[in-house]
């Protein structure tokens, strides 16, 4: 009986150093739901985000053009035709600028919060991916933790086992 005794205590030793980061591997995959759910949030924030920076490059490229088409007119409004003498057209002119600078300045903030969420999407594909590569060592590891928990009953049945025959 102590040498059975023995060889458990053996395997238990070696499966419980075998296990040390089944906790660890066990707490990354119950955040995956999670994980996914931020990934999915944000691929809408993104997808949001690509539909307003095409809608201001959009407007951006509607008040060059109409800069343009102001330039080259003498003294008609290109899009109503009336009569506007240089000044009104200097004005407009000016009026056009400081509103594509102000576009500008907010694509580039939209530009910049794009990139951040690119990046931090990355970041969650990457624990993701992370998650599934540790599910198939999990599954494997809880094998180990059930054999590990069949050798303990074991080892108590044994050393029951062998306290009833020392007091006999």
């Amino acid at each position: 009986i102590n040498s059975q005794i023995n060889a458990l205590k053996k395997k238990k030793d070696e499966l419980q150093k075998e296990l040390i980061d089944f906790d660890k591997i066990e707490s990354k995959i119950n955040t995956e739901r999670e994980l996914t759910n931020k990934y999915d949030e944000l691929m809408e924030k993104i997808n949001n985000l690509n539909k307003l920076i095409t809608e201001k490059e959009t407007k951006i490229e509607q008040m060059k053009e109409a800069v343009e088409k102001l330039e080259k007119t003498d003294n008609k409004c290109p899009v109503c035709q009336s009569d506007i003498d240089e000044n009104k057209k200097n004005e407009l002119l000016n009026s056009y600028r400081i509103e594509i600078e102000k576009e500008k300045q907010r694509l580039n903030k939209l530009n910049e919060k794009y990139k951040n969420y690119n990046h931090e999407l990355k970041e969650l594909k990457n624990k993701i991916e992370e998650i599934n590569r540790l599910k198939d060592k999990y599954g494997k590891l809880k094998e180990k933790k059930e054999i590990l928990e069949n050798v303990n009953n074991e080892l108590s049945n044994l050393r029951n086992e062998l306290f009833e025959l020392k007091r006999n």
